[in-house]
């Protein structure tokens, strides 16, 4: 598993988000996938760690991607909270067709 922090993050470093306090069960985002060139790569899922900055909680926040990226390929794909209804739904598809 690669993990990339701080710099290797490029402008993505210290990226603002924000949700509803209210809400934290609808947080989600998209992110872009990118991928350059010759030897592409099956990529099964992301997750994305994010901090509050004045030492608050963790969000953690899980994509299904599923699908090999390889060339010059860019695709968006959704995230949403870990341990929430959508990731409970896609563990159940992915199992049920494994």
């Amino acid at each position: 598993m690669d993990t990339f922090t701080g710099s290797s993050l490029g402008d993505c470093e210290n990226f603002g988000m924000s949700f509803d306090p209210a809400n934290p069960q609808d947080f989600s985002v998209e992110v872009e996938m990118e991928h350059r060139g010759f030897n592409g790569g099956q990529l099964e899922w992301g997750r994305i760690r994010a901090s509050k900055e004045q030492g608050g909680s963790e969000v953690s926040l899980i994509c299904y991607i599923g699908e090999k990226l390889d060339g010059d390929m860019k695709k968006i794909y959704k995230c949403s909270k870990e341990g929430g209804c959508e990731e409970k739904l896609a563990l159940i598809t992915s199992q049920g067709t494994a």
